[in-house]
């Protein structure tokens, strides 16, 4: 199953994306601090000699842990990724306007490596292959190739959105809430 638990801290900001393990784990050790959606997915374990009923464990598809806080600010350089960054853009060239196919896309900076430019998020676009291949090693003005839109650093409430491509309906309202 590739849907994940959505974790968010005490306040309700959503935190990160944990696997069913996790979230009994959390369960388990009476971690959670409050669950504001209904029950989503049974696990069920083994038989009961004493009953001879299968044990369950009710797991919600979102959980607020006790005392976690979630950092509001930015999304760190590390989490950046080509995936990532095709996603925070929807799959669209900055230059042309275009929406592909992630194959058929790249990563750009905005800004040229070999000129000094980063491998930060605000430095870096989607592309398509030809606009890439165009532009070269140029800026924007240069190439005579403005940006159809500027480069940011996702919060991190966006960037859960967009990590987690199977989300139930209720988890993608919470998120939207931060968005």
């Amino acid at each position: 199953m590739d849907t994940k638990i959505l974790l968010i801290d005490c306040t309700g900001y959503p935190y990160k994306w944990i696997n069913f393990e996790k979230a009994a784990y959390y369960i388990y050790k009476d971690v959670v601090a409050w669950v504001p959606t209904e029950v989503s997915y049974v696990l069920n374990g083994g038989i009961s000699a004493a009953t001879g009923k299968v044990s369950q464990l009710k797991i919600p598809s979102i959980l607020a842990i006790k005392g976690a806080r979630a950092d509001r600010q930015r999304i760190s350089e590390r989490r950046r990724n080509s995936k990532a960054l095709f996603k925070r853009d929807g799959y669209t060239c900055a230059y042309c306007g275009f929406t592909f196919h992630e194959s058929k896309l790249t990563v750009d900076h905005v800004i040229p490596s070999s000129r000094g430019g980063s491998d930060s998020w605000d430095n870096l676009i989607t592309a398509c292959s030809p606009c890439n291949n165009k532009k070269r090693d140029l800026t924007p003005e240069e190439a005579k190739m403005p940006l159809k839109f500027k480069p940011y650093v996702p919060s991190r409430a966006a960037y859960l959105n967009f990590q987690q491509s199977t989300k139930l309906d209720c988890q993608a309202e919470w998120i939207s809430r931060f968005l």
